[in-house]
């Protein structure tokens, strides 16, 4: 992980602990931590675990990011793509602050629409995720890993530059669905990422196939 990210990830943490901090005692005891498709809380937690919990997960990953390159079997193709990974990494981190933001901001009484706001995160998320994907280079804690991308560098290749562009798909699917009502925000978005998350598996299975295939007609 370069300097310049580790800083930001580092500055991301500190506002998020900071802001926390500043709201604690404003929070309630207890704190509404989920809620389901229409925006309604089903979940709640103490307020010292609902309030620091989402720090300390920051903390946690923050570091698991950092030591992941260091013991992938596959690290000596990271190089190759470092400032995806970066990427990668502060949009994850990003978005669990906003995550923290919105849970804050909604046990303090604002009017937040908690689950269009997560959508429009999770959507932009998909979007900076399939504008990656093209780029990435084997390993084994992010892309698309099936048996058969990490069997072979070529379908791991077409793999990703299609999934690449169907994650975008569901992303902008995603976002648009997040403005309609109900629970159809949940609908489209499940509509559109469960199958194109299937659909590589399947993908890459066919792609690996078809080279196998390839590689015997050429060797009879």
């Amino acid at each position: 992980m370069r300097k310049r990210t580790l800083t930001i990830l580092v500055f991301l943490i500190l506002v998020t602990v900071a802001g926390t901090a500043i709201v604690y005692p404003m929070l309630p005891e207890r704190i509404a931590t989920h809620w389901n498709a229409t925006g309604t809380p089903d979940g709640f937690s103490s307020r010292i675990w609902g309030a620091w919990l989402m720090p300390l997960l920051l903390a946690a990953l923050i570091g698991l990011f950092a030591v992941l390159p260091r013991i992938d079997p596959l690290k000596k193709n990271y190089p190759a793509f470092q400032g995806m990974y970066d990427i990668f990494v502060i949009a994850i981190v990003a978005f669990m602050v906003f995550v923290q933001g919105l849970t804050i901001a909604f046990n303090l009484g604002y009017a937040v629409p908690f689950s269009a706001a997560m959508l429009v995160g999770i959507s932009l998320l998909f979007i900076v995720i399939g504008r990656l994907l093209p780029g990435l280079k084997p390993n084994w804690f992010m892309g698309i890993r099936t048996p058969w991308t990490l069997s072979s560098e070529t379908v791991w290749e077409k793999t990703h530059a299609i999934g690449g562009k169907l994650f975008v798909v569901a992303g902008v699917a995603s976002f648009l669905g997040a403005f309609l009502s109900g629970a159809w925000p949940i609908y489209v978005m499940l509509g559109t990422l469960l199958p194109a998350s299937l659909g590589m598996v399947v993908y890459s299975y066919v792609a690996y196939r078809s080279e196998n295939h390839q590689e015997t007609d050429r060797d009879a």
